[in-house]
């Protein structure tokens, strides 16, 4: 009976101390221990180092250790990648269940989404920018413009039919979106490069060669008339 006695009073105090503990005001306030969203738009800097993300997107595509590269020769019959020895080049294996393809598909949607992040928090807080950061807000939207119109593309030229998604899915009864028909993919890209151009640089320094320029924009343009006849 001493040994149970003992124990509910052992529970009782464990409760007790669990209750006065929860109820400490202070551990309110306390600062969230990882990164949160709004530390992430602070301040002007975080914009480029968050736009850099974007551009980590296209190393899915084309880095030789990822195998998605050899998508690109799917849509064309005059490339052939390594003299034709790999099957994929000649369509064996060539299946939806085919894990490059979920890969290649997820990997422009995750592009898509921080496309439209960007676009989103530049359109928030826009006095963030003064007069020394105006032309550095317009090239950010320029280049988020420029990736979801990438990712469009790709989309199109690969699978012909999948969701156009241009703001930000942030609520599951938003992510149920119906797949595009016709060219209605390729009109979104077209739609964006062209908004994009007037936004980017004629050209960067050479610490940013590699960014999104006028050019860019205008000569995937060019790629996307042709295929819209």
């Amino acid at each position: 009976m001493k040994n149970i006695r003992l124990i509910r009073i052992a529970v009782m105090m464990t409760i007790m101390l669990s209750v006065i503990t929860a109820c400490d005001v202070d551990r309110v306030d306390t600062e969230p221990i990882a990164l949160t969203e709004a530390a992430v738009f602070d301040e002007p800097g975080d914009y480029y180092r968050f736009t850099l993300g974007i551009y980590c997107k296209m190393v899915d595509f084309y880095a030789p250790q990822k195998d998605l590269y050899e998508l690109h020769h799917l849509p064309g019959d005059d490339i052939s990648y390594d003299n034709g020895s790999i099957g994929f080049e000649t369509f064996q294996g060539l299946t939806a269940g085919n894990s490059r393809f979920r890969d290649y598909y997820d990997g422009l949607y995750e592009m898509n989404l921080r496309a439209n992040i960007l676009l989103e928090k530049t359109e928030e807080d826009p006095g963030l920018w003064d007069a020394g950061d105006a032309n550095q807000y317009e090239y950010y939207r320029g280049e988020a413009l420029f990736f979801r119109a990438f990712a469009h593309f790709r989309l199109y030229v690969l699978f012909g039919t999948a969701p156009v998604v241009t703001e930000r899915v942030n609520l599951i009864e938003n992510a149920h979106i119906p797949r595009s028909s016709g060219v209605e993919l390729l009109d979104q890209a077209i739609a964006d490069w062209e908004a994009a151009a007037p936004l980017l640089p004629q050209s960067w320094s050479a610490e940013y060669v590699g960014r999104a320029t006028k050019s860019s924009a205008y000569g995937m343009l060019m790629r996307a008339y042709m295929l819209r006849g």
